[in-house]
């Protein structure tokens, strides 16, 4: 469904965020404004005439490539939509027939990741209807919109005290929990029985979500496999540590493979394993487009992840919201580990006290 009275502006390059905002509100000062990146910003009006007067000035801006209605789906989650969009042509499409299509439509190639193509489409096209027109060609697998969406956080069961007798998921012995009431003797993972068989030498864990920090006191780096390219949001593209209080990566790398026995913090389930961190958060906690989750999930798989940790998803109970994702993520699990498989794992959502439903990825088959 479109959303009345908002869209989406996207720019040819990224300006400094501060001055383009500013020049912005100079000139539409009644316009709210709610930036995903430097490049990409929406804009919010109290009526459909003040919306389309602006738009109507901002086409003739040669720096601005893109402008595109705002959407949210049934279950409220807000769909951004700009330039470019992402294929995956089927395996008997002949090149000169995608060369043909993307002249027919006008599009330029940004990128081939193997697994989709980036697209982008000619200055205030309909994305949209060109996605679909591609779908419809019969010659792709999927076609849709590079989505950039809220990408929520699903939080870790993880004790409010530091210490390992209070991480009743890895050892319950009935103790007391936080909020007053007791445990069930064994209702747990049986962890200190797993450490006598493995503390999980030689295994490689991707943590996608928002960094972490490095040589944390708890994490040293020589326990993290920190890589060039491993920040798929903005700022250092090679440093995949968290910014301000952004500290989710940190607790899920922590609940994994906090170090045990150096009397600090808790114990991490898989004590001796390295966690490879990759940022797929922008630095003022925004989620960055759906084709940089596929590069992030596929840079985990290529550079020899062997179970890749993904604690967020997306408010939609959708199986094939973004079918790069599922392409990525089947990709991963058939293809990684020297094609022995990855071991993919997404959490659920944050929702089953209210009887919730199963969230995409998490749902994806």
């Amino acid at each position: 469904m479109e959303i009345e009275n908002s869209s989406v502006v996207r720019y040819s390059q990224a300006f400094s965020r501060q001055s383009t905002a500013n020049a912005l509100k100079t000139a539409y000062p009644n316009a709210r404004q709610r930036w995903h990146d430097d490049r990409t910003v929406v804009l919010s009006f109290g009526s459909s005439s003040a919306n389309k007067n602006t738009l109507g000035k901002l086409s003739e801006d040669a720096e601005i490539i893109s402008q595109q209605p705002l959407f949210k789906i049934n279950s409220g989650l807000g769909v951004i939509l700009t330039n470019e969009f992402v294929v995956k042509f089927k395996e008997n499409t002949r090149a000169g027939q995608q060369q043909e299509l993307n002249q027919k439509h006008g599009v330029s190639l940004i990128k081939n990741a193997g697994t989709y193509q980036l697209l982008s489409v000619s200055k205030n096209a309909d994305v949209l209807a060109i996605a679909n027109a591609y779908q419809e060609s019969g010659l792709v697998e999927f076609s849709h919109p590079n989505f950039i969406m809220e990408i929520e956080k699903h939080q870790q069961v993880i004790p409010n005290d530091p210490y390992f007798i209070n991480q009743f998921t890895l050892n319950n012995t009935g103790q007391i929990f936080n909020d007053g009431h007791f445990g069930t003797v064994n209702a747990d993972i049986n962890a200190p029985e797993c450490w006598a068989m493995t503390m999980g030498n030689n295994i490689t864990i991707a943590v996608l979500d928002e960094g972490v920090t490095s040589d944390h006191p708890d994490l040293p780096n020589a326990r993290q496999l920190r890589l060039n390219g491993s920040n798929f949001g903005d700022g250092d593209p090679n440093d995949p540590s968290p910014t301000g209080n952004m500290n989710h990566g940190n607790s899920c790398a922590g609940v994994i493979a906090a170090t045990q026995n150096n009397n600090e913090g808790i114990a991490g389930i898989c004590p001796n394993c390295r966690i490879m961190p990759i940022r797929i958060f922008n630095g003022n906690g925004t989620g960055i487009a759906s084709n940089l989750l596929v590069d992030a999930i596929n840079f985990a798989r290529t550079n020899g992840a062997d179970i890749i940790s993904n604690s967020w998803g997306f408010n939609s109970d959708d199986p094939n919201l973004v079918p790069a994702i599922v392409t990525a993520i089947q990709t991963a699990t058939t293809q990684g580990r020297g094609n022995l498989g990855c071991a993919v794992l997404f959490s659920a959502g944050n929702n089953a006290a209210n009887n919730g439903f199963v969230h995409f990825p998490s749902n994806s088959q």
